[in-house]
Formats: structure tokens, C-alpha cells, sequence
């Protein structure tokens, strides 16, 4: 999937991807970015597998700054250079602090990996009112920003107290420019 045509015309795009072929859909929408600056926001999987699926795929990530919100919950693992470890993402306000001062000047573009992780430790509510914020920031600095929410509308799941992902989409559809169906390449 080539977004750089969609990036042109559309400032913030929710990226909805299977559950199943999750990483093969990481992976082709990541190639979009290879070598350009990006701040890469990881609540699914820590900041290292991320780049070290990139680096399986190719994909150029030297640009790429890292906020992980995942190895500080399992490791002591040592900061990399381009890699922030985020405290905890129970506090949205400390999350979105610390995307803010990652973008600052070095990344024209916020890939946030993914909204789901949030819906574990905060309402659907707080979600919204933290993708607003976010992507208003986004909006201001003239960046870009996509989200990627896991898991299709239609498979109606129970996913950290949303009874239906469909609620997560619909709260956000009215903040974003575009919501885009990820269908993994067979």
C-alpha cells in the first residue's frame, strides 16, 4: 500500500489492520517511511522488535525516533540512541508530552502503533479526547499522523472494555481525514 499520494492530501489517517497478519500490514505500511524522518509512537511491541522487523523488511528506520511504551513495563533494557522508553502510558498527559517533544523539528510524521493498546487502561472517552489532542497538535505543527487501530470493525471483539471496535472508529471518524481498511497481500 503506497500512502505517499494519500499522505499529500489527508493529514491524519486511521489505519485499520488485522489481527491476523498484523505484522506482515506493520511491515508494508512502515516501508512507506523508509529513511524519512519519523517519530514512532510503539504501545504493541517494544521499540527493538519494531526495528527489527523493519530491518527484516528492508526498511530503513536510521531517521526513525522511537517512543516505546512497552519495554519499560517488561525490561531494563538501555535506551538506544533513537529509542524513548515512556514511563507508563496510564498517564495520556505524560504519553503525549513526550510524542510532542519527539517531534520537535526532527520527524514531519507520527506513526502511533496502536490505539487499542490504550483501550486497556482508559475509557473509550479518554481515547478520543487523547487522539483530539494528539492529532490537533499533528494538525497545528503541520504533521502528519497515522494511527493504527488492530482489529476490523467487523470482527465486533471484546478489546480492553470497548465491546465493539466499531465505537472506538466511530468516536474518532469525525477527527480524522481518512480511515483506511488494511487488507493483507495474500
Amino acid at each position: 500500500m503506497d500512502l505517499s499520494k494519500t499522505l499529500q492530501t489527508n493529514d491524519i489517517i486511521i489505519c485499520l489492520l488485522p489481527a491476523i497478519g498484523y505484522n506482515e500490514a506493520v511491515s508494508v505500511l512502515t516501508s512507506n517511511f523508509s529513511g524519512k524522518p519519523v517519530c514512532y509512537v510503539t504501545l504493541n511491541k517494544t521499540s527493538s522488535a519494531v526495528a527489527e522487523m523493519c530491518a527484516r523488511h528492508n526498511v530503513d528506520t536510521k531517521n526513525f525516533v522511537f517512543v516505546d511504551g512497552v519495554t519499560p513495563l517488561i525490561s531494563e533494557e538501555n535506551v538506544h540512541k533513537h529509542h524513548f522508553h515512556v514511563d507508563s502510558i496510564t498517564s495520556l498527559v505524560t504519553l503525549s508530552s513526550n510524542i510532542e517533544q519527539s517531534i520537535g523539528g526532527t520527524s514531519d510524521c507520527v506513526v502511533f502503533d496502536s490505539l487499542v493498546n490504550l483501550c486497556g487502561s482508559h475509557s473509550r472517552i479518554e481515547v478520543r479526547e487523547f487522539f483530539i489532542h494528539l492529532s490537533g497538535i499533528l494538525r497545528k505543527k503541520k504533521y502528519k499522523g497515522i494511527f493504527y487501530i488492530t482489529g476490523k470493525r467487523e470482527e465486533d471483539q471484546l478489546i480492553g472494555g470497548i465491546n465493539n471496535l466499531s465505537l472506538l472508529v466511530d468516536d474518532l471518524s469525525s477527527y480524522t481525514d481518512l480511515i483506511i481498511d488494511v487488507v493483507p497481500e495474500e
